[in-house]
């Protein structure tokens, strides 16, 4: 499933706001002012990881952006139950570039806090909640864009959700 931002090219001279309230009634476009559209991507928690009721290492989903834009930030959560390896983190792409890596995101390791937790071959994780916001300005077209979230490690598993997409709209 695709989500679309922009439908302009349908509106004409109605107007930019007009066009942003037709996109988020018609694509789950949610704009938060200053001229910024949110697109969501995937709101769904998901598991990756090789445990039982992960969806496998690999999770990817197309997102269409249809308007010119000056800036976007890609943002998401790693949430609960479990968190990803610090040592190894996930890999996130764009359009199968990188966008960057999740490992500035992490807290800082403290092995006397019960989130995080030492694995055998002495790696991390952290098993809280981890905002993580990358710049995508250079990484996303106008067009289909996909998103690709896969592992670091195989043998790490954890969950994410709240993958979106912010874009700066050009007037």
């Amino acid at each position: 499933m695709s989500n679309r931002i922009g439908q302009t090219g349908l509106l004409g001279s109605m107007g930019i706001a007009f066009a942003l309230f037709f996109a988020s009634s018609c694509s789950g476009l949610t704009e938060s002012g200053g001229g910024d559209a949110t697109i969501p991507i995937e709101a769904a928690v998901h598991h990756l990881g090789n445990d039982a009721g992960s969806e496998g290492v690999v999770f990817e989903k197309e997102l269409v952006v249809d308007t010119e834009f000056s800036r976007a930030i890609l943002e998401f959560d790693f949430v609960l139950p479990a968190g990803p390896n610090l040592e190894s983190p996930p890999i996130v792409s764009i359009n199968g570039v990188d966008a960057g890596s999740v490992q500035p995101f992490f807290p800082p390791v403290d092995t006397s806090d019960p989130r995080w937790q030492t694995n055998p071959d002495g790696s991390h994780d952290y098993n809280g909640v981890i905002h993580v916001s990358l710049p995508a300005t250079q990484l996303v077209v106008v067009g289909t864009n996909t998103f690709r979230i896969e592992n670091g490690r195989f043998d790490d598993d954890y969950w994410f959700a709240n993958v979106r997409l912010t874009v700066e709209t050009q007037p």
